[in-house]
């Protein structure tokens, strides 16, 4: 793994991004908790928008109509899809640019989670809402906290996209990268589609 480390930064750097990422993702789930608590229905806002507007939207409708196993083919599509644009990223898009589309996001999905959180405890308690977003969304979060984490670190080193050629790239860092997170991403969508449901039903 020492290439790997060579080829984005030194360890400690990559170290000191993942929990810059990790933390700007907690503090913005407090920060929609907060937000919630404030200004009424922002919450169901929030919800709402990721329902309706996002790719959750079709994973979930994929759900309905093809039960567990179509709803961990979605997810596994959707989650991979969200990882592999964050580490591609860095490749096709100025880091003036490309940064925010990094951290809008991160930054996004820390205020819908915080705004889950807060609905989801309010109609059925802690204990469901641990159930229905801790056992997949660890594995889950830790995918896309890698990916991020590995984007901001090729922008910081590099100004321009196609600084390299794409090959060297893949060789370098994005396939070793990888290694880590496709297999997470992978229980976190098996675990979400076939895990969670039980352990909903038995929370309640």
């Amino acid at each position: 793994m020492s290439n790997f480390w060579d080829y984005i930064a030194d360890w400690p750097t990559y170290r000191k991004t993942l929990l810059f990422v990790v933390a700007l993702f907690f503090v913005c789930i407090v920060v929609g908790i907060i937000a919630c608590l404030i200004f009424a229905g922002l919450s169901a806002h929030f919800i709402h928008q990721a329902q309706t507007a996002s790719s959750l939207a079709v994973v979930t409708k994929v759900a309905e109509k093809a039960g567990p196993t179509g709803e961990f083919f979605g997810l596994l599509f959707n989650n991979a899809l969200v990882c592999l644009l964050a580490i591609f990223m860095p490749y096709a898009i100025q880091r003036k640019w490309g940064r925010f589309l990094i951290y809008g996001p991160l930054m996004s999905l820390g205020l819908l989670t915080g705004s889950v959180i807060l609905v989801v405890t309010a109609q059925h308690g802690t204990l469901f809402t641990i159930a229905a977003l801790v056992p997949h969304g660890i594995l889950e979060l830790t995918a896309y906290f890698m990916s991020a984490a590995y984007a901001l670190v090729v922008f910081h080193t590099s100004d321009n996209p196609g600084e390299e050629p794409l090959k060297q790239a893949w060789n370098g860092g994005i396939k070793k990268i990888l290694y880590y997170v496709i297999p997470l991403v992978f229980l976190a969508s098996f675990v979400e589609a076939f895990i969670t449901p039980y352990l909903m039903s038995i929370a309640v």
